[in-house]
């Protein structure tokens, strides 16, 4: 059974402060040929905000999901993420169509990321894009689409899109800790921090040995110090540089989707939903 989901009216998705909702004509972008006639766009630009990033949380039970938004050639590399299941995250490119779909005119309708083989169970995923890939249109999310399957039968686990995949920013090569968490950062840290701590405490029990290792523990410990004080300097004439040039730009997110046509189903493997249909009419 196929349920469809619309952005803007279903509990289960959350949102970060960076994204933009639409809503029909009464915004300065006409979202009427959206599904449920809204869509949600991210506009964590570096030009327009200081906003971290775009990241939409999307909580569902089924076996299969479809993350539905729109294809503009302007839109930069996107995530999406299978949270605590100690998978990879998945990249692609926003502004390039992968194969089988190839050259097609912008408009509505597009899969972001697809996952299949699920267990019939609740899950979690992420979808966004970073503060630095959104270059032009930030990435949209229109719907997304669930297979609740009525057995419990788990196939290889799956991934797709409709775009081509991406290779991530060298600052997001690790992927199984959602980016820029305290979480994230202090097992980073105490990744750094714990090889020496071990060496040091396996050292030798005479007076002379514990007296040179006190010494080079307080000597990096200062290092640590130091280093520490000189990052939180350079973050914070970073931000107040940021501020600085965040107040002399247009806050109005970038997007150049007005009123496009719902491209029809081309008898692929994603169930699109029709222009105007309400999420009910499909449970």
């Amino acid at each position: 059974m196929l349920l469809y989901f619309d952005d803007n009216t279903d509990s289960a998705v959350s949102y970060s402060t960076a994204w933009t909702t639409y809503v029909r004509d009464t915004g300065a972008i006409n979202a009427t040929s959206w599904f449920g006639g809204t869509f949600h766009s991210c506009s964590a630009s570096s030009e327009t905000s200081l906003a971290a990033g775009c990241n939409a949380t999307i909580t569902f039970t089924g076996t299969k999901l479809w993350v539905v938004g729109d294809w503009n050639p302007r839109q930069g590399r996107f995530y999406c993420a299978l949270l605590d299941e100690e998978q990879p995250w998945r990249w692609y490119s926003g502004s390039t169509l992968g194969s089988p779909v190839g050259a097609q005119s912008a408009g509505l309708n597009h899969t972001r990321c697809a996952l299949s083989g699920l267990e019939n169970k609740q899950h979690t995923v992420l979808f966004g894009q970073t503060q630095e890939d959104v270059v032009g249109n930030g990435v949209t999310l229109d719907y997304y689409v669930v297979e609740n399957a009525t057995d419990n039968a788990v196939s290889a686990l799956t991934w797709s899109s409709d775009f081509s995949t991406a290779e991530p920013a060298a600052d997001w090569g690790w992927s199984l800790v959602e980016p820029g968490t305290a979480a994230a950062t202090a097992s980073a840290v105490s990744s750094f921090t714990s090889s020496p701590a071990s060496s040091t405490s396996t050292s030798s029990s005479s007076s002379g040995s514990n007296t040179t290792a006190i010494g080079a523990g307080v000597g990096v410990g200062v290092g640590l110090a130091v280093l520490f004080a000189l990052a939180a300097l350079l973050w914070i004439i970073r931000q107040r540089k940021r501020q600085s040039e965040a107040r002399s730009v247009v806050t109005e997110p970038h997007h150049e989707l007005k009123a496009r046509s719902m491209r029809s189903f081309d008898g692929g493997t994603v169930p699109y939903a029709p222009t105007g249909a309400s999420p009910a009419d499909y449970r």
